[in-house]
């Protein structure tokens, strides 16, 4: 019950970065003015949480360049939500609370 509510905490906040990523793709693209309070405060959440992205592909074109490396850091949003939820305790081999994998038969 309790990793079902935080699996759900998961799902969202990973949701609510992918959307800030994609909001300053956009207003990168469209050149807000990042003097504008909204425009920085995104840019800077942006910035915080692209996975260290920010120069993963490095192009002659800015725009495109911001647009890729952010890109794939709101692309990793979901896959790290869809990890969170395969990876729950009881079913990682490592997880000392149990494994997926089937236990060899006990010798008496």
């Amino acid at each position: 019950m309790v990793f079902r509510r935080v699996n759900v905490l998961v799902g969202l906040v990973c949701g609510l970065f992918a959307a800030v990523i994609a909001v300053h793709i956009v207003l990168f693209v469209a050149e807000t003015n990042l003097g504008n309070p909204f425009a920085h405060l995104v840019s800077h959440w942006a910035d915080g949480v692209s996975f260290g992205l920010g120069d993963l592909f490095l192009t002659g074109n800015e725009k495109l360049q911001l647009a890729l490396n952010q890109g794939a850091a709101a692309a990793c949003r979901p896959l790290a939500a869809a990890a969170h939820t395969v990876l729950k305790p009881g079913r990682c081999a490592t997880d000392p609370g149990g494994s997926s994998l089937p236990r060899p038969p006990r010798v008496r």
